[in-house]
C-alpha cells in the first residue's frame, strides 16, 4: 500500500428483510430495502441495479448495439442506459436493454420493435423490485448481509443522499431460524346513526391494541373501565393511537378487514380532523392500492398483515374450511371459543347511555386478541412462503395461486440461464378461454346404500407426480423425437412428452416434490413446539400449497406457460390410472365400491384381510412410473352412499366411520353454508346413529323429535340462520331470493352489504306468501319469530330425506310415523 494511503472500510449490516419498494433519485429508479436489524427498521438504497428487459434480434452485431444506444423512443425521446448482448439457453441472438428509470423502459417498450432487426420483446412485464429479489436470489423474511458504500465514497454525494445508506453488495445469508417479529393487532368501533359509518361524520369511538407486550383500548368517553386509557377529544385519542404504533417499534400490525374498513376509515378520518397520519417508515400515510382484484391498504417497511384475507386466502387452499368470514364466526371454528358479537345498534346505546361501558371495551379488545392469535396461528406457514416465492408478508397475504407458481418459476428460470415467457394478451386470454373445456378426472359412480369394511386408497399428490413421472412440460409437448412419440410419455389422448430431454416445469415441479419428501422426513425426527419444528413444518406445507396448484396453472389462459395440450394430457394420464387401479382391485378379488379422480374405494370381503389390500398396494406401486405412488388413505368399517332422484349413487355424496368411530362427511348437507344448523347437526346425527350402529329406527325417531322442536317454536334462532354470499351487486339479480331480499331490506337500516359479503338469514312468520319476502337477516329477527313449516319442509326434511329414503321410508312417515324397515332393506 502507497504511503498515506487509506484503506478503504466497507461497513457490514445483517438482518432480516422486511419490505422493498423503489424510489426516483435524480430521475433514476432506486431500490429501497427495509431490513430489520440490531437498530429497529433501518433503509437502504441500491442505485446499481437498472430496470432491463431483453429483446430478440435478426443478428447481433456491433452497429445494431450502436443503433439502439443512439435511438430515441417515443414522444419523450427516451434513451437507453445500455445494450449488451447476452446469452440465453432458449433466446438466440438475445440483447439485455438497461434504462435509467421504469418510466423510460416503459415507454421504450412500447417502441422498440420498430426497429426492423428487433424481433421479439421478452420479460418487460415483470415489476423491477421483483426483479431485483430474483436476480440477488434474496428472500423477504430472510435474513441477509448488506455490505454498504465507505465514506470516502459517498463523501462527494449532494448533502440530502449523504444521510442515505447506499448498499455496495447484498447477499442471502442461510439461516433455520424462526424470524422473531414484533407484531401488534388493532380494532376501531365507530358511530353509525342509523346508517353506515362515514369517515368524514362519525367519529371513531375507540382503537384497541393488542401485542405481547400492550393489551389496552383508546377511547375519549369519560369512563373508568379497565384496560382504558382516556383522552380529551377524539383527536387526542388518534394521535395517541399513532404515537403508540411508532413508540412500539412494530416490524407489522395485524387488522380484521383492514383493507376494507380499518385503514381506509383512519386515512380519511385523519384528513377530515387535520391529523398526520405518518405511521410508516418513510414517515408518510398508508397509501390504498390495487391488489389483484382487491382494494388492499400498503405501508412502507411496516408490513400490513389482513387476517380477513389470510381466512379467505387458507380457505382457497384447503388449508382450513370456512364457512363465514365474520371474525366471530372465524375464531369459534378455529379456537372452538364463542366471541360475543355487538350489532352497531348496541354499539351507539352503550356509547351514549355509558351503560355496560365495560362490555364494550372488553368487546373491542378481544377482537383486537382473536385477530392477533389467528395472524400468529399461521404466520411461520406464510413467512415460508414468502420466502419461497420471493413475496413479502404484504403480498403472500393477498396472493394467489398463480402468483405462487409463476414467481417460483421465475426463480428457477433465472436458476437455469432461462428467458420466461410474456403474459398473454387479453385478446389471447379470451381465445383460449373459447377452447375446448379439458375433460376433468375419471368418476365411477358409486353403488348406493350400507358398506361394510371398505378400504380408501388415494394416488399421492396425482398431478404433480403424473407431471413428473411423464415430463409434462409444454416446451417439450410433441417433440420431434419418432422414439418419443411411441414412447413411455405418449398420453392416451395421443400427445407426447420428450424423453430425451426433461422438461422445465417438470424438473421444477419435481425438485419441489422431492424437496417436500425430504422435509416430511426430517420433520418425523424433529420434536414439537421447538422452532426447527415450526420451521420445517411450514416449509412442507407451503411447498404442499405450491405444488398443488401447478396442475390448475398450466391450464389456466393467463398463466405465462398455459399449455391446454399438457393439461388435457394429465386428466388424461389421470383417468386411466385410476380406472387401471380399480380394475386390478377386481382382478384381485376386492368389490370396488367408487373411484373419484385419485381415490379407489374397496370392499374388503369375507375371504380377504387388510392386509391383502397392503399386498395389493405394493404391487400396484411396482407396476407404476417414476415417483406415482398408491397410498392408503384409511379402514372404514362401514360406509353410506345415497341415491339419487333419478337412480344410481350421487356423487361425492357419502359418509364414512372408521374403526375408532371418527367420521368423514363429504358432499351433504352438513359441510355446506347454504343450510341452517338444526338441518345439518340433524342430518350428523342421523348418519352418526346409522353408521356406528346401523341404528335405523333411533336415527328416525330423532328427526321426529327434531321436527317436535321446530314446531315447538323453542329453537334458538342461531340454530335457523343460512349462509349464503352476496356474488354480484343487488341491483343485477334478475331473480330476488330470500337473501337478495335480505340483504335489500338490511341496507335500509344502514347495514353496510357489498359484493363478496357472506351474510345470515332467517325465514320469519308472516302472512307474506313469498318466501323471500319473509327474509330478515339473523340480528333484525327476536327469537321464536321463524316459520317453522319453512324449516322443516324446505330444510330438515331435504337434509334427511334421501338417507332415511333408503330405508323405504317416506316423508309422510317421518312426520307421522309409520314403516317399520330393518336394515337389510338398505342393502
Amino acid at each position: 500500500m502507497a504511503a498515506g494511503a487509506q484503506a478503504i472500510i466497507h461497513e457490514k449490516i445483517q438482518g432480516i428483510l422486511l419490505d422493498i419498494e423503489y424510489i426516483s433519485i435524480e430521475e433514476k429508479s432506486v431500490i429501497e430495502l427495509f431490513v430489520k436489524t440490531k437498530k429497529g427498521i433501518e433503509k437502504f438504497h441500491d442505485k446499481k441495479f437498472h430496470p432491463y428487459f431483453y429483446i430478440k434480434l435478426d443478428s447481433v452485431t456491433e452497429k445494431k448495439l450502436s443503433e439502439l444506444k443512439e435511438k430515441e423512443f417515443g414522444a419523450n425521446k427516451i434513451k437507453i442506459l445500455n445494450a449488451e448482448e447476452i446469452k440465453k439457453e432458449n433466446l438466440d441472438n438475445a440483447v439485455k436493454l438497461s434504462f435509467k428509470s421504469t418510466a423510460d423502459l416503459s415507454e421504450a417498450r412500447h417502441h422498440v420493435l420498430e426497429l426492423d432487426f428487433v424481433k421479439e420483446k421478452r420479460e418487460y412485464d415483470i415489476p423491477f423490485t421483483k426483479k431485483y429479489l430474483i436476480d440477488k436470489d434474496l428472500e423477504p423474511n430472510g435474513e441477509i448481509e448488506i455490505e454498504l458504500e465507505s465514506e470516502k465514497e459517498i463523501e462527494e454525494k449532494k448533502e440530502n443522499e449523504a444521510k442515505e445508506k447506499f448498499i455496495k453488495s447484498v447477499k442471502k445469508i442461510e439461516s433455520k431460524k424462526k424470524p422473531k417479529y414484533r407484531l401488534a393487532a388493532f380494532d376501531l368501533e365507530t358511530y353509525s346513526p342509523g346508517r353506515f359509518s362515514d369517515p368524514f361524520q362519525d367519529p371513531i369511538l375507540m382503537i384497541s391494541f393488542y401485542s405481547e407486550k400492550e393489551k389496552k383500548v383508546l377511547t375519549w368517553k369519560k369512563t373508568k373501565a379497565s384496560k382504558t386509557e382516556v383522552y380529551e377529544t377524539e383527536k387526542q385519542m388518534i394521535e395517541a393511537f399513532i404515537e403508540l404504533i411508532k413508540k412500539s417499534e412494530l416490524d407489522g400490525v395485524i387488522t380484521y378487514n383492514g383493507d376494507l374498513f380499518d385503514f381506509p376509515y383512519l386515512i380519511d378520518r385523519t384528513k377530515t380532523l387535520g391529523i398526520k397520519f405518518n405511521i410508516d417508515f418513510n414517515e408518510k400515510p398508508p397509501r390504498k392500492q390495487r391488489k389483484g382484484l382487491e382494494n388492499a391498504v400498503k405501508l412502507n417497511g411496516l408490513q400490513h398483515i389482513d387476517c380477513y384475507k389470510l381466512m379467505q386466502l387458507l380457505t382457497r387452499f384447503q388449508v382450513i374450511n370456512l364457512l363465514k368470514y365474520d371474525l366471530e364466526s372465524v375464531a369459534q371454528q378455529i379456537f372452538g371459543k364463542e366471541k360475543e358479537k355487538l350489532q352497531s345498534k348496541k354499539i351507539n346505546e352503550i356509547w351514549d347511555s355509558g351503560r355496560e361501558f365495560q362490555r364494550l371495551v372488553d368487546y373491542n379488545l378481544e377482537d383486537s386478541e382473536a385477530t392477533y392469535k389467528l395472524a400468529m396461528k399461521y404466520f411461520t406457514v406464510f413467512i415460508e412462503i414468502g420466502k419461497l416465492t420471493r413475496q413479502t408478508l404484504y403480498e403472500v397475504n393477498r396472493t394467489s395461486a398463480s402468483v405462487l407458481n409463476e414467481n417460483l418459476l421465475l426463480l428457477e428460470a433465472r436458476k437455469r440461464n432461462i428467458v420466461i415467457p410474456n403474459r398473454p394478451e387479453e385478446s389471447a386470454v379470451k381465445e383460449r378461454m373459447l377452447q375446448e373445456i379439458n375433460k376433468g378426472g375419471y368418476v365411477k359412480e358409486p353403488l348406493p346404500g350400507l358398506h361394510e369394511n371398505i378400504a380408501v386408497l388415494d394416488f399421492r399428490s396425482l398431478y404433480p407426480s403424473i407431471m413428473v413421472s411423464h415430463n409434462v412440460s409444454p416446451e417439450v409437448l410433441d417433440c420431434e423425437h419418432k422414439t418419443c412419440e411411441a414412447g413411455k410419455n405418449l398420453s392416451p389422448n395421443k400427445h407426447w412428452f420428450c424423453s430425451k430431454r426433461k422438461g422445465f416445469i417438470s424438473s421444477v415441479v419435481e425438485e419441489v416434490f422431492n424437496e417436500r419428501v425430504q422435509l416430511k422426513k426430517e420433520l418425523k425426527k424433529a420434536v414439537k413446539e421447538t422452532d426447527e419444528y415450526d420451521v420445517l413444518y411450514a416449509k412442507q406445507y407451503a411447498l404442499k400449497i405450491i405444488l398443488n396448484s401447478f396442475y390448475g396453472n398450466v391450464g389456466s389462459p393467463r398463466f405465462r406457460w398455459y399449455s391446454r395440450e399438457s393439461a388435457a394430457a394429465i386428466t388424461s394420464w389421470a383417468r386411466y390410472y385410476i380406472q387401471e387401479t380399480g380394475k386390478k382391485a377386481e382382478d384381485a378379488g376386492f368389490q370396488l365400491l367408487y373411484t373419484d379422480t385419485d381415490s379407489a374405494f374397496l370392499i374388503i370381503p369375507k375371504n380377504k384381510k387388510q392386509e391383502d389390500i397392503l399386498e395389493y398396494m405394493k404391487k400396484i406401486n411396482s407396476e407404476l412410473p417414476g415417483n406415482m405412488e398408491l397410498e392408503l388413505e384409511g379402514f372404514y368399517k362401514r360406509g353410506i352412499f345415497v341415491t339419487k332422484k333419478s337412480g344410481g349413487a350421487a356423487k361425492k355424496r357419502y359418509a364414512l366411520i372408521d374403526f375408532k368411530n371418527q367420521m368423514k362427511i363429504v358432499g351433504f348437507e352438513y359441510v355446506r353454508r347454504d343450510w341452517s344448523q338444526i338441518a345439518k347437526q340433524t342430518q350428523r346425527t342421523v348418519l352418526e346413529l346409522i353408521l356406528k350402529e346401523g341404528k335405523k329406527e333411533e336415527a328416525v325417531e330423532f328427526v321426529r323429535q327434531k321436527i317436535k322442536e321446530l314446531k315447538s317454536g323453542k329453537v334458538p334462532k342461531k340454530d335457523l340462520v343460512i349462509l349464503t354470499q352476496i356474488k354480484k351487486s343487488l341491483k343485477s339479480y334478475e331473480t330476488t331470493g330470500p337473501h337478495v331480499e335480505a340483504a335489500k331490506k338490511a341496507i335500509k337500516r344502514g347495514k353496510e352489504i357489498g359484493v363478496g359479503s357472506v351474510i345470515g338469514f332467517i325465514i320469519t312468520k308472516g302472512n307474506k306468501k313469498k318466501i323471500s319476502d319473509r327474509a330478515e337477516l339473523e340480528e333484525f329477527v327476536k327469537e321464536g319469530e321463524y316459520d317453522p313449516d319453512y324449516y322443516i319442509e324446505h330444510q330438515l326434511i331435504p337434509a334427511i330425506i334421501k338417507i332415511i329414503g333408503e330405508f323405504g321410508l317416506t316423508e309422510q312417515d317421518l312426520k307421522e310415523g309409520g314403516k317399520q324397515s330393518s336394515l337389510g332393506a338398505f342393502n
